[in-house]
């Protein structure tokens, strides 16, 4: 019983490095745009880098709190604790806390359509816009497509040995409708925009004895999210090149479900996030 205790105690504390690792390195959702609502002139390129931090506010963010909860639990846990656990595995995979870096390319096929490709830090995607609004002097309205997708699987059991996450995957699905004011010294721009992610995980965790696994604990997590934003921004300089700044506020509604399996035990939790994201966004805009 005692050596059973142990591993039990063992496997909680790994599954504590899962949640932290999750967060620290998750793959959020990239709400920010940050492009004018004029498109990229018709047989020119577009450039702009960006880098958007992705603050969850409500239910939705508090992974940290729970993990500052968790820290001080000591010994078997309880099922409101495995409950509070599997909420911050959740959060963490679903809405997390993270810094992206991102590099967006868009070209203009012509004066009313526009076709692009992202890479960021955690994502990569592809995107295409139409002018549905252009209205002298300088008045302009886009409606956008945007998909994306992670880029890998993160990273877990270099932190921590006993933690195996062999499978993230993240889809993204955004609808951006953006009305605004271009010239050749300044962009202001703003409107609402939509977003969807489904999010999948797999993994395991393994207290090893002898080099093998004396206790383990597989796991699957899926979840989805949907966001309602609005998006406002500018961008000063001259002719050809720009520096940008937007904030995105939104409102999500979502739901997560962590299943697990230790043995013949299978337990499952359910997770319904809500909230507000908040995402400011610095960025460079070069037309080429």
């Amino acid at each position: 019983m005692l050596g059973a205790g142990r591993t039990e105690l063992a496997l909680m504390r790994s599954a504590r490095w899962l949640v932290a690792t999750v967060v620290l390195s998750g793959c959020g959702a990239s709400l920010s745009s940050v492009q004018p609502a004029r498109l990229t002139p018709a047989s020119h390129l577009a450039m702009t880098s960006t880098l958007a931090v992705n603050a969850p506010v409500g239910s939705a963010g508090d992974t940290l709190d729970a993990l500052r909860d968790l820290d001080g639990v000591a010994g078997v846990l309880e099922p409101a604790e495995i409950e509070l656990l599997a909420n911050a595995v959740n959060a963490g995979s679903l809405n997390p806390p993270v810094v992206d870096p991102s590099v967006t390319l868009a070209y203009g096929v012509n004066r009313f359509f526009e076709l692009g490709a992202r890479v960021g830090g955690s994502h990569v995607g592809a995107q295409a816009r139409v002018q549905v609004l252009r209205v002298a002097p300088g008045i302009y309205g886009a409606l956008g497509l945007q998909v994306s997708t992670s880029l890998s699987t993160l990273p877990i059991n270099r932190f921590n040995d006993r933690v195996f996450l062999e499978r993230y995957r993240r889809l993204d699905v955004g609808i951006p409708l953006i009305f605004g004011y271009s010239a050749s010294r300044v962009h202001l721009w703003a409107g609402p925009k939509l977003l969807f992610s489904r999010v999948r995980t797999r993994g395991h965790l393994c207290v090893r004895e002898n080099d093998e696994c004396a206790d383990q604990v597989t796991f699957h997590g899926s979840g989805s999210l949907r966001y309602v934003a609005g998006q406002l921004g500018i961008a000063v300089g001259k002719r050809r090149f720009w520096i940008a700044l937007e904030l995105t506020l939104a409102r999500l509604r979502g739901d997560g479900q962590l299943r697990g399996m230790r043995g013949t035990t299978a337990m499952s939790f359910a997770y319904d996030p809500s909230g507000r994201v908040i995402q400011p966004a610095l960025g460079l805009i070069a037309w080429f």
